[in-house]
């Protein structure tokens, strides 16, 4: 076995002048768009350089995320 993982996925990096989600707003933030084929439904995945960039605290026993002030 040679340890890869399998596949390939392509991804198109684009700077796009804001991100909002609910009440957290990044400007200039770049995201990475692609084929999301991962056998469920989703629109997007957060990614740790925008949790780490707003402070996100993750509570896996309520399945919740958190932005601090």
């Amino acid at each position: 076995m040679d340890g890869s993982s399998g596949g390939e996925e392509f991804l198109y990096e684009k700077k796009i002048h804001s991100l909002k989600l609910g009440d957290v707003f990044m400007p200039q933030f770049t995201i990475q768009i692609g084929a999301m084929d991962y056998g469920m439904d989703m629109n997007g995945i957060l990614g740790t350089d925008f949790l780490v960039a707003n402070g996100a605290i993750i509570d896996m026993k309520k399945l919740e995320i958190a932005i601090a002030d």
